[in-house]
């Protein structure tokens, strides 16, 4: 017998849950009742039954989910995604004995809708639909210390075993995505926080990407990337020029220049010293550079038509500038193209093209002619994927390495990876970090489809990138694009003027500077205190007596509340903190040690940056 299904409980809770996958929610509500799912009651409560099979104990669920969480070694997870909702027992046995974020994914979203009924459900959940997005979420998600752990729920994995298998790999795969990301940092870190610093005045040279959000709504868009395939696509590029807004990856301007073509913006994110791929371009004056803060200084003083900068919510010393304009908040992803399309998004415009998006290897070549990399070949050596250099990335690197203290810049070899190619036609070589990025993509085609923002992957070549339509270049240009009346601003002129407004106030950057100045001080005074008060003891604070330990208590909270809001600080301690962690030395003494010896040297940048900022006024 088909039993109508039972309304959620808790609408706005439940969608909150859902924040993450939203497709996922809206199929939730669409869902129809089938005669698969009922309930059974037991003295504890009741349970989901799923084609006969109960997801919990009949006699006891209660018990039985405690005794299951008691059996975990989860001490170590910052994430854990639960395989199995059923009726909500695990999730709240979970919920109580750890603070880790619970991702929940339940395989069959009719079981779910039933569950929700079956008992509160914990705040600290989120809602999960569908392998793809446990794979898109997971590694948005997961931090560069993160260690993800799946428990999985017996009875609901009996249900679709092979769904299991394919949740299981994607978290695994997330965790070594978390464990790249966190390899960045420590390469590169002290290097993005440097040039954060060294840059920072020159944000007052230029409008905050806040004031252009929404300002080209249903514009079409198209995104440069320097892939193999791009090459094929510039001369039809050209044709429109006018009639689109060009986002062009900084990697790509080479190629765009010898084919006459001018973006009305260049893109880069790179803390690498890649400013020689603009030289020769002596249409630079008429391209606005959008540079991202935490980049090589030397990319910031090109001769562009108009500093634009961006930050990326990659680095916490981001909040800085999001405190000065939300607006400006910006989620980039993982790569400059990634990045590129999140600023046509803020833009506004729609649809969004990409073309030279290959995030593969096209016989060998990494990169489209007529880039600074066209020289680049890759090799396959049994499961890496190894650049062979003509010199020219190298040449970069070594430049690069005295900016970023003496660490080696990129790797000589990546993850290989065979993927489905463009179109669905064979395979394709590609590696782990570009199915990063495709997946990005991915994620975010989804998230734009419910603003009704098209997607179209243009590269006629590489990867397929799931969740955009693939159509050639030319037909997208045939169907989307229109050109621009005589009578009407251009989008050049539109997009120049907006490049024209002020940038940030001087005197609100400055009291940001001092503000932040005075909380370095005080955090230092409270590491220097609390060394003394643990008498420079590992120890110290287990033998303190009571009074001297609610001083420190004290001490620890005031210290947390100010790196709420001291956003570069805590950006310099984030890498030494984890370091502790990772050694397992979190005693009181070695972290207000570590925290003393990273803010030294801060606090000297700072007094300098506070100087500079103030000759400006």
């Amino acid at each position: 017998m088909t039993l109508p299904l039972p309304s959620i409980p808790d609408q706005e809770l439940v969608r909150k849950a859902f924040r993450l996958d939203n497709d996922g929610y809206q199929r939730l509500l669409a869902l129809e009742a089938s005669d698969r799912v009922s309930e059974f009651t037991t003295e504890r409560g009741p349970v989901v039954v799923v084609d006969g099979k109960k997801l919990h104990s009949g006699r006891d669920p209660v018990r039985e989910a405690m005794r299951f969480v008691r059996g975990l070694n989860i001490a170590e997870a910052n994430s854990i995604v639960l395989y199995g909702y059923g009726s909500g027992y695990v999730a709240r046995a979970l919920d109580k004995k750890t603070d880790a974020t619970l991702f929940v994914y339940e395989p069959c979203l009719e079981a779910l809708r039933w569950g929700l009924t079956h008992g509160d459900i914990p705040e600290s959940v989120v809602f999960l639909a569908s392998p793809v997005a446990v794979k898109t979420v997971l590694y948005a998600q997961l931090g560069t210390g993160d260690r993800g752990q799946l428990v999985p729920w017996q009875p609901s994995i009996r249900l679709d075993a092979g769904q299991y298998m394919q949740v299981r790999q994607e978290l695994e795969m997330a965790v070594h995505r978390a464990k790249i990301r966190a390899l960045t940092a420590e390469l590169r870190g002290d290097g993005w926080l440097n040039f954060f610093i060294e840059n920072l005045p020159r944000v007052l040279e230029g409008p905050s990407l806040g004031s252009f959000r929404g300002t080209f709504k249903g514009i079409p868009a198209v995104v440069c990337s320097a892939g193999p395939s791009l090459a094929k696509q510039l001369p039809l590029l050209k044709t429109i020029a006018d009639d689109v807004l060009i986002l062009c990856v900084n990697t790509a301007i080479g190629a765009l220049h010898k084919a006459g073509i001018e973006p009305n913006a260049v893109v880069a994110v790179e803390s690498a010293d890649l400013s020689t791929m603009f030289e020769g371009i002596d249409t630079l004056h008429n391209i606005n550079g959008m540079m991202e803060v935490t980049g090589s200084p030397k990319q910031f003083a090109q001769p562009f038509r108009r500093l634009i900068p961006i930050c990326t919510e990659n680095t916490t010393c981001s909040r800085f500038l999001y405190a000065l304009d939300p607006g400006a908040q910006l989620s980039g992803g993982f790569c400059v193209a990634n990045t590129a399309f999140a600023i046509a998004h803020k833009l506004g415009c729609g649809p969004i093209m990409l073309i030279g998006q290959d995030l593969a290897f096209q016989d060998g070549r990494m990169y489209s002619k007529g880039t600074i990399f066209e020289g680049l070949r890759s090799e396959v050596q049994g499961d890496k994927a190894v650049v062979v250099d003509d010199g020219s990335k190298q040449r970069i690197l070594e430049s690069s390495t005295k900016a970023i203290r003496g660490k080696p810049v990129g790797a000589a070899k990546a993850e290989r990876e065979v993927a489905v190619g463009w179109g669905g036609v064979g395979e394709v070589e590609s590696t782990a970090d570009f199915l990063m990025f495709r997946d990005w993509f991915s994620r975010s085609a989804v998230r734009l489809r419910a603003d009704e923002i098209e997607c179209l992957n243009c590269t006629e070549g590489g990867l397929c990138i799931p969740e955009w339509d693939e159509i050639s270049f030319r037909e997208a240009i045939e169907r989307y694009v229109t050109p621009h009346g005589p009578a009407e601003p251009s989008i050049r002129q539109r997009f120049n003027d907006l490049a024209d407004q002020d940038g940030f106030e001087t005197g609100r950057l400055l009291e940001a500077v001092r503000q932040e100045v005075a909380d370095v001080t005080r955090i230092r005074a409270i590491s220097a205190r609390a060394q003394v008060l643990v008498n420079f003891d590992p120890e110290g604070d287990l033998r303190a007596p009571e009074p001297v330990q609610l001083e420190l208590a004290e001490m620890q909270q005031e210290l947390a509340d100010i790196l709420l809001r001291a956003s570069i600080a805590a950006d310099a301690l984030s890498r030494p903190l984890e370091s502790l962690h990772m050694r397992r030395e979190l005693n009181l003494y070695a972290i207000h040690r570590a925290i003393e010896q990273a803010l030294e040297p801060l606090a000297e940048d700072l007094d300098k940056l506070e100087q500079r900022v103030a000759a400006l006024e």
